[in-house]
Order: structure tokens, then C-alpha cells, then sequence
């Protein structure tokens, strides 16, 4: 602590002029409202290559990340990591080598993960011959189920401890991930949640991941009335904005009644579409700013457990969107990088500096 307080206060001298006097003092015994929690992940989509991660994945030893949430993607077989299921519906086969190679790297830097059990796989799309046949509901949801068990197996047999699974990925935006409606989902749950069960107890599952917040209740009255696994709720949020999904959830989580479900902002960036294009204000140092400006909000907020924030390297196919900590074309840290690299570098202990 003492070495981080010199190496700022040296910063801070650095930057002033020379003639300037600065008296600073510190108060050692009295401590500010909430402690710098490390409750910060991050997001990486599938739109990722194996060349990516081997170059960018160890820049995670510099950080402190908490977490690391990855979308699996099924379905869309032009991804990284798939298909990962083939076969045939009467005898699903598994080929998980690539999907296991990014989440024990990222295991290597992040203690917690939460990995997304979406889309339909092509052996159970009823649209197989169409792109967007991924979102549609598996057209068997007791094979649906069993992939999710062996899913699950997977993560046990790999030690993906302290680790969380979503059932699907925001199942509420119909034009880019599902295209049948709530009670569709519902089933889709149904059948995976105790899938995930039966293939890894100790693992915790839960879902919407949602883009809005209509689908946490409707959720949480199917997950009591079958008794139905649900150790925590997710949803996504981008802009400044994110109160609102937090306050959803926890209305859900009040009336689901168990004391230890969590809330998790499982992706999160305060900017609009508009902000993360190529050379935008996300690429810029100003974003680094915006990162710690974003920080007391969710520091306050004891009964959410952590955010992912997106994202991690930068997304491939999608040209404009440069949302990532690292950039995709040369690896090169970005502003927001150091920003998460200093708030790692903080001890969770705050004291007054006046």
C-alpha cells in the first residue's frame, strides 16, 4: 500500500507545475464508505481466433480481473469454438477442445467463470439449412437437456470451480438471439437447469441474461412453482444507465425468498452504440475516466456480486465495434486496459486523503 501511495503521489507531482506546492495529507485511521471490492470481470465473445487468445489472453496476468464470462455460441458454426456438438439428436457427439483451451486460459487469470450454454445446436435446429436457425428452441428439449449435462460434466472434470453457468444469452431480444417468446424460454430452462445440476452440483446456474428486465419474474414464478434450480439472476446493461436492471432483478430475487441467490450484471458498458465505433470516445483515454467514474456505483451496491464488463478483445466480423479492452487487429493495450490494470494495483482498504 505504502509503495502505491508513493508511486501516485509521484504521478500526481509529475503532472503539476513545477513551482506549484502541494500539502497532502493522510489520514490514515479513517476510512472512506465502502472498500475497492474487486468485483470487476470482463466479457469475451466468441467472435474471437485462437491467434487472439494466445496473444492477448496472458495481458490477463496484469490485471485483477474477477471474472470472465464467455458465450459458447452453439449453433452459429462459423464461430470460435464450434460446432461443438455433432452428431446426430439420437446420439449427440462433443468436440470441446476449443472451447475448454479459452476457458482454462482464462481460468489461469480470472477465478470465477460464467459460461453461456446457447444457442440451439445445428442437431437440434428446426431451421438447419437457415444462419439464423440458432435462435430458434431446440426442437427436443430432453437432448437439449442431456448437452447441457454433458456440458456441465465438462466443466467439473476441467476444475472450473466457483464458476456459474447462464442458460442461454438474452433470450429477451428477439431480433438477435431467440425467436419464439417467454413460456418458450421458460421450457428451454426447465429443461437445462437441473441438467446442469445432475452433470456438476457444485456449479451455480441461472439465467436470463437479460437485455431488459420484463423476463426476471416470469422466471422466478416457473423456477417456484417446479422447484426448479436458480442460484442467481444476470442481465446486461449499455449506456450509463444501469439501475434499472439492477432494480428488476432484485425485485425478482425478493420474492424468489432464497437468501443466497445472487445478482449479476454479466455484461456492462456505459456507452451507446454511437460511442464505440473506431476512434470514438471507448478508444480514447477519456474512457479510462469513465471506467472509474462507473466504479462507486457498483461498489455501493453490496448485493451484486460482480460485473463483466464488455469487453475484452475487441469482437472480430463487426468492424465498427472496438468496445474491447485490447485491440483486436494489434494487440496494442488500450486506455481502458491501464484503467482496469491501476484499479487492480489499489488495496481493497480505502483511507482519507484530503
Amino acid at each position: 500500500m505504502r509503495r502505491l501511495f508513493f508511486c501516485a503521489f509521484a504521478l500526481l507531482l509529475s503532472v503539476l507545475p513545477l513551482r506549484s506546492q502541494v500539502t497532502v495529507r493522510v489520514y490514515g485511521a479513517q476510512w472512506e464508505e465502502f472498500p475497492l471490492v474487486k468485483k470487476i470481470g470482463l466479457y469475451q465473445t466468441p467472435l474471437v481466433s485462437r491467434e487472439w487468445l494466445d496473444r492477448d489472453f496472458p495481458k490477463l496476468a496484469e490485471l485483477e480481473a474477477r471474472s470472465m464470462r464467455y458465450e459458447m455460441a452453439c449453433g452459429k458454426d462459423d464461430l470460435y469454438g464450434q460446432p461443438c456438438v455433432v452428431g446426430t439428436a439420437e446420439k449427440p457427439a462433443y468436440s470441446l477442445a476449443n472451447v475448454d483451451y479459452l476457458l482454462t486460459q482464462a481460468r489461469r487469470y480470472c477465478p470465477v467463470l460464467v459460461i453461456s450454454h446457447g444457442y440451439t445446436p445445428t442437431i437440434l435446429q428446426s431451421r438447419p439449412a437457415e444462419w439464423s436457425g440458432f435462435m430458434d428452441p431446440p426442437t427436443n428439449l430432453g437432448v437439449w437437456g442431456a448437452i447441457n449435462e454433458r456440458f456441465a460434466q465438462e466443466w467439473n472434470k476441467k476444475g472450473y470451480t466457483n464458476s456459474y453457468v447462464e442458460v442461454w444469452n438474452e433470450p429477451d431480444l428477439k431480433d438477435g438471439f431467440f425467436t419464439a417468446g417467454l413460456d418458450e424460454y421458460l421450457d428451454i430452462y426447465e429443461a437445462a437447469a437441473p441438467a446442469v445440476r445432475r452433470g456438476y452440483a457444485d456449479i451455480k446456474v441461472g439465467e436470463p441474461a437479460g437485455a431488459f428486465n420484463w423476463w426476471h419474474q416470469s422466471l422466478v414464478d416457473r423456477v417456484k412453482a417446479h422447484n426448479l434450480p436458480l442460484d442467481f439472476l444476470s442481465g446486461h446493461a449499455y449506456g450509463a444507465d444501469y439501475a434499472w436492471q439492477l432494480d428488476g432483478m432484485r425485485s425478482a430475487l425478493t420474492s424468489l425468498g432464497r437468501n443466497e441467490a445472487e445478482m449479476l450484471l454479466t455484461e456492462y458498458s456505459p456507452y451507446p452504440a454511437a460511442d464505440y465505433q473506431k476512434d470514438g470516445p471507448v478508444e480514447r483515454a477519456e474512457a479510462a475516466m469513465t471506467f472509474f467514474n462507473a466504479l462507486p456505483g457498483f461498489l455501493e451496491c453490496a448485493d451484486l456480486t460482480f460485473v463483466n464488463w464488455a469487453q475484452y478483445i475487441d469482437p472480430g466480423f463487426f468492424v465498427g465495434d472496438k468496445l474491447g479492452l485490447v485491440d483486436r487487429d494489434s494487440g496494442a493495450r488500450k486506455a481502458l486496459f491501464n484503467a482496469f490494470k491501476l484499479y487492480g494495483m489499489m488495496p481493497a482498504d480505502r483511507r482519507r486523503v484530503l
